[in-house]
């Protein structure tokens, strides 16, 4: 079994993953995400089944809080989209109609996080490969009055440098240095 710790919060929470191997063949035979909490293991989370080409789930951070955000990915070639889990519960978190949310990262204890998406902006003539412009992001709470309403107001988005790849990779260009999404 291999074990990585990836996050921890003051009160001692930490939140980490797990793979186990056969020991014969180097098969893997699970692979889960967990929250390791005064000498309990919570693990309210799906088993991710990537190594089998299933559904899988990657958990990016976790809060003072406990609230804890992550990507999923229904065995399609690109994640389909970021969750927030928060009290056993877990949320979907919408985002702008074009961004191909390629990451997520960090969380503070206001509940905002940040990462990364890509756009398509266009197709690499040679190869027929698209080229993706890439943007960081930060997602802020929005109070929520019904539970209709969304979660999260308006992701700000933040321009990278200057940089560019062509074929499955990506092309960045720089626009403005600070643009709001809604």
């Amino acid at each position: 079994t291999y074990t990585m710790l990836w996050s921890i919060n003051r009160s001692g929470q930490i939140l980490g993953e797990y793979t186990t191997f056969d020991p014969a063949t180097n098969e893997t035979l699970a692979h889960n995400w967990f929250v390791y909490d005064n000498g309990n293991f919570i693990m309210d989370f799906p088993e991710s089944l990537e190594y089998i080409g299933g559904p899988a789930i990657y958990l990016g951070d976790m809060n003072d809080n406990g609230q804890i955000v992550g990507q999923r990915s229904n065995a399609g070639p690109d994640w389909n989209g970021v969750f927030l889990y928060e009290g056993g519960t877990f949320y979907d978190i919408e985002f702008p109609a074009g961004w191909l949310v390629t990451d997520v990262r960090g969380m503070n204890n206001k509940g905002q996080f940040v990462g990364t998406y890509a756009v398509q902006v266009g197709i690499d003539p040679f190869y027929g490969w698209p080229i993706y412009e890439h943007h960081g992001y930060i997602a802020v709470p929005s109070p929520q009055k019904k539970p209709s309403e969304p979660l999260l107001g308006p992701a700000l988005s933040l321009s990278l440098p200057q940089s560019s790849y062509t074929g499955s990779t990506a092309s960045t260009a720089m626009s403005k240095p600070l643009d709001q999404v809604r």
